[in-house]
C-alpha cells in the first residue's frame, strides 16, 4: 500500500510504501467523514475500511468522542423516521450530525397507505458498533458511524396450523469473536397466551442464516416485554422482564447466552407493589440494573442494581429519583450517572443521585393532620438537591453502619471543623419529656450556628423555609447527613416510625439555643436572607431589567 508525499514547490509525487498496521494506526484517528471519502482509494482501501478489524480498531479509537443515537419520528412536514446524533455534554443536547432516514418505513406507508405504529418498530444496540432495527416485516442492521443499513433475510418460521403466535421479544448481541446474533422470541399455542410454547429463533451472521431452539413447555413463559426498555444486551446474554407461568405469575428475568444459545432465568429484585408499576432493563456501572416506578401514582423511580450477577440477594436499591410527572418510562443508562427519560418526542435527564436513597424532599400541603404524616401535595411537588443546595441545605450519603471509621465522614469533619460530637435519640421511650421535647422541636424557629445531623438510625422530617416561604419537607432515613445553615427558619419532627437515632456536630463547645419566629433582627438571619435569599432576588431582577 502507497502512501504519498508532495514536496512544497514541486508537481513530482514522491512515493514512499508503508507497513499496512501503520495505515491503519493513523486512518483510525481520522473521523467518519474523511474515511467514507477514502473508501474510494481503490479496491484495496475500499475492503479494508470496510473489515472487521478496521471497524472495530476505529470503534475503540472513537470511544472518547461521545455521541448520543436517538430515534426520532419526526412530524409533518417532515414526516420520517430517523435517527439523530446528540452531543450529550451539552445543555440542550445539540445535534451534531445530520438526521439519518430509516429505510423500508417509508415503504410501509405507501403500501398500507397510514401510518405504521410507532410502538411497532423496536430499535436495539449499539453492539459493536451496530443497531438492529426491528419491524413485523423487516429486520435491519444499521451502521450509524457509516450511516450504512443491511436488510437480513427473513425469518423462515412457518406457524403450526391451528396454533396462534406472536412476538413476545428481541435480542441483538455480538460474539466473543466479533460476529453477531439476532434474537426473536415466539410464543405458539392454540390459546396464545395461557398456555404458552416457547420458540426461539436465531439469526447468525456467520452463516447469514436461522435456526430455530425449540424450548417446549419448561421454561413456562407467560408474558414478557416486546419493547426495548424491557430489554437489554449484557455479558454476552440477552435479558427480557418476563413472567413465569405457575401459582403467583413470579417475575423474573428471561436469559439467552448468544454463544451457547441456552436458555436461563434471573431472579427479580423483591419490589413489594411490583404488579402496578412499570419497569424497564438498563446497565449501570457495570451492573445488570432495574428501573421501577408507577406512573399513575407519581412515585419516584427505584433504582436495582444486581451487585452480583446471578445472585438475587445482591439486588440493591441504588437510588430513588424523580418523580417525574407525565413521562413515560425511564429506558436508557448513560455514562453509568444519567437516566434518560421519554416523553413521545421528548426527552429528560436526571442525575443518578445516590442521596436520593436516604434524602427525599418535597413541598408540603396547609393540612393540620399528624405531623409525622408526609403531608404531600396534591399532585405531589417534590424538591430535588439542587433546590435544596440553593437554600443552603448540605446533604450528603454515609455509611451509617461503619460511622467510627468512616473515612468520608472524617474528611468532612476536618474540612468543616466539627470537633464536638455526641448522639440523640427521639423516641418516648429513651428522650426524657418526650411529649414537650417533641412538641419544642415542632415549633419554627432557627439557631445562630449550623444544625448538623447525622442518622445513624431510624428516620425523621426536617421542615425548612423556601424563598416564597413555603414549607419544604426533608425525609432523613439511615444514612443521611444534613446541614441546615445558621439562621435558616426550620423545624423537626419524627414520621411514623417514632424513633431516630442521630449524630450532633458542632464546631468547638456545643451551643442548642433555639430562637423561636420571628427573630428576623439577629445577625445569623441578616446574614442568611443576604446570602440565600436577596443574592437569588438580585439575579431575577437583573433578568427582568434587561428583559
Amino acid at each position: 500500500m502507497a502512501f504519498f508525499q508532495f514536496s512544497s514547490g514541486s508537481n513530482t509525487a514522491i512515493g514512499r510504501e508503508l507497513p499496512e498496521d501503520v495505515m491503519i494506526q493513523i486512518l483510525v484517528c481520522l473521523p467518519v467523514k474523511s474515511i467514507l471519502r477514502f473508501r474510494c482509494v481503490s479496491k484495496s482501501w475500499h475492503a479494508m475500511l470496510k473489515s472487521h478489524n478496521f471497524i472495530n480498531s476505529h470503534l475503540i479509537s472513537q470511544k472518547r468522542r461521545d455521541v448520543l443515537l436517538v430515534r426520532r419520528c419526526l412530524l409533518p412536514p417532515q414526516n420520517d423516521d430517523v435517527l439523530s446524533f446528540h452531543d450529550p455534554n451539552s445543555p440542550e443536547l445539540e445535534e451534531v450530525s445530520p438526521n439519518l432516514p430509516i429505510p423500508f418505513l417509508k415503504d410501509i406507508k405507501c403500501r398500507y397507505n397510514q401510518p405504521y405504529e410507532i410502538a411497532a418498530v423496536v430499535l436495539l444496540g449499539l453492539s459493536n458498533g451496530l443497531v438492529c432495527i426491528f419491524h413485523e416485516e423487516f429486520i435491519i442492521l444499521c451502521n450509524p458511524a457509516l450511516r450504512e443499513f443491511k436488510r437480513l433475510p427473513p425469518c423462515p418460521f412457518v406457524c403450526p396450523q391451528g396454533c396462534y403466535f406472536f412476538i413476545i421479544g428481541h435480542g441483538f448481541g455480538n460474539t466473543s469473536n466479533n460476529d453477531f446474533k439476532v434474537v426473536l422470541l415466539q410464543n405458539v399455542d392454540p390459546d396464545a397466551y395461557w398456555k404458552p410454547h416457547l420458540v426461539v429463533n436465531v439469526y447468525d451472521s456467520t452463516t447469514n442464516s436461522w435456526k430455530q431452539i425449540d424450548a417446549g413447555d419448561t421454561m413456562q413463559l407467560a408474558f414478557g416485554g416486546c419493547m426495548a426498555y424491557f430489554e437489554v444486551f449484557f455479558n454476552g446474554v440477552c435479558h427480557w422482564y418476563a413472567k413465569r407461568n405457575g401459582l403467583n405469575f413470579n417475575h423474573a428475568i428471561l436469559c439467552f447466552d448468544i454463544s451457547t444459545e441456552v436458555l436461563g432465568w434471573l431472579e427479580y429484585p423483591d419490589i413489594s407493589s411490583i404488579e402496578h408499576g412499570w419497569r424497564s432493563l438498563f446497565v449501570l456501572n457495570g451492573c445488570l440494573a432495574v428501573a421501577w416506578y408507577d406512573r399513575f401514582k407519581e412515585d419516584p423511580v427505584e433504582i436495582w442494581v444486581m451487585k452480583e450477577y446471578g445472585v438475587k440477594d445482591s439486588w440493591t436499591k441504588q437510588f430513588v429519583i424523580g418523580p417525574f410527572v407525565d413521562y413515560f418510562y425511564p429506558f436508557l443508562a448513560w455514562k453509568n450517572e444519567w437516566l434518560l427519560m421519554d416523553k413521545a418526542d421528548e426527552y429528560k435527564i436526571d442525575q443518578l443521585d445516590e442521596r436520593a436513597e436516604v434524602i427525599q424532599a418535597w413541598y408540603m400541603d396547609d393540612s393540620d393532620e399528624d405531623q409525622r404524616l408526609p403531608h404531600h401535595k396534591n399532585p405531589k411537588e417534590f424538591v430535588s438537591f439542587e433546590k435544596l443546595d440553593e437554600l443552603g441545605v448540605l446533604s450528603w450519603k454515609l455509611d451509617a453502619d461503619n460511622y467510627e471509621t468512616d473515612p468520608e465522614l472524617k474528611k468532612i469533619r476536618e474540612s468543616r471543623g466539627y470537633s464536638y460530637m455526641d448522639f440523640c435519640e427521639v423516641c418516648p421511650e429513651k428522650l426524657p419529656n418526650y411529649e414537650e421535647k417533641i412538641k419544642n422541636f415542632f415549633e419554627e424557629h432557627l439557631h445562630t450556628d449550623e444544625e448538623i445531623r447525622y442518622c445513624v438510625a431510624g428516620s425523621g422530617y426536617f421542615d425548612v423555609r423556601d424563598r416564597n416561604e413555603a414549607w419544604i419537607r426533608v425525609w432523613v432515613k439511615k444514612g443521611a447527613m444534613i446541614v441546615l445553615p445558621a439562621g435558616i427558619y426550620h423545624r423537626f419532627t419524627l414520621d411514623s416510625n417514632n424513633y431516630i437515632k442521630a449524630m450532633r456536630l458542632f464546631v468547638g463547645d456545643p451551643i442548642w439555643t433555639p430562637f423561636n419566629r420571628p427573630h428576623d433582627n439577629l445577625p445569623a438571619r441578616k446574614q442568611y436572607v443576604e446570602t440565600f435569599v436577596q443574592k437569588e432576588e438580585g439575579v431575577g431582577q437583573a433578568v427582568d431589567a434587561a428583559a
